[in-house]
């Protein structure tokens, strides 16, 4: 019976021809064997001039799996946070008023416009007046339900009010939850809410908030229109993302 011959790269190797004297088998392709020359270091010569070691030879089927896609942090991005709803009183241990959902920073944008070109891109920002823009996002206890309240860092009462009833109350307005004005009570300025284009904690135009709270994200955001001069404005927007 003939023995089948192997060809790599154009070059006959042996097959039991006796071609070349000491060829050591080798292991092929499909399994099976065959043998060649040697070179210099051992390997076997597929070129006549160098050696290959198969063992080497990355013949594995490639990796075809899509890498795992996070989520936008962009808090204005509707796929920044997704899923079902969340059960609020799963988050509370029993008989407590009040939990810490999580701990979130604002992130601020602004973009110019004009009444007749409409808008630019956006770019950071900074207020001219308000609260730190960190803070806590709680759950709390109410005589109606359970509900989200958004509270800076720097609130704080010297009657002793709890932190918790420091900063925005969310009610909720269809899917989501409505915070009003981004502001919170503090024991220097008393009520002070957030300002952009302002001179003072009396002047500029202030943030509105709202957001959902899922059952492993939350997302709140905002988007106020500046003073109009000449056909030209800003636009000011802020908002976080916070996943527990």
């Amino acid at each position: 019976m003939m023995r089948k011959h192997a060809v790599v790269s154009g070059v006959l190797l042996c097959a039991g021809l006796g071609l070349w004297a000491g060829c050591p088998p080798v292991e092929s392709l499909d399994g099976g064997a065959f043998v060649g020359p040697l070179g210099a270091d051992g390997g076997v010569d597929l070129a006549g001039s160098g050696s290959v070691d198969l063992a080497a030879l990355d013949l594995a089927t490639p990796d075809l799996a899509m890498p795992d896609l996070a989520p936008p942090n962009d808090p204005h991005d509707p796929t920044s946070c997704t899923g079902p709803a969340l059960v609020f009183s799963s988050k509370f241990p029993m008989g407590a008023n009040n939990v810490v959902l999580a701990t979130y920073t604002m992130k601020y944008e602004q973009r110019s416009c004009t009444t007749f070109t409409g808008c630019g891109s956006w770019g950071p920002a900074s207020p001219s007046w308000g609260p730190s823009g960190s803070g806590k996002l709680y759950l709390k206890v109410t005589g109606a339900g359970i509900i989200p309240a958004v509270v800076d860092n720097r609130a704080g009462s010297a009657y002793g009010t709890p932190l918790y009833n420091l900063g925005m109350d969310c009610g909720q307005k269809g899917s989501a939850w409505d915070c009003s004005n981004y502001c919170d009570t503090e024991i220097a300025e008393g009520a002070n809410c957030l300002r952009f284009e302002g001179r003072d904690k009396f002047s500029g135009v202030m943030l509105p908030v709202s957001g959902e709270v899922l059952g492993s994200c939350a997302r709140f955001y905002g988007t106020v229109k500046g003073v109009t001069t000449a056909g030209s404005y800003k636009e000011y927007r802020g908002g976080f993302v916070v996943r527990y």
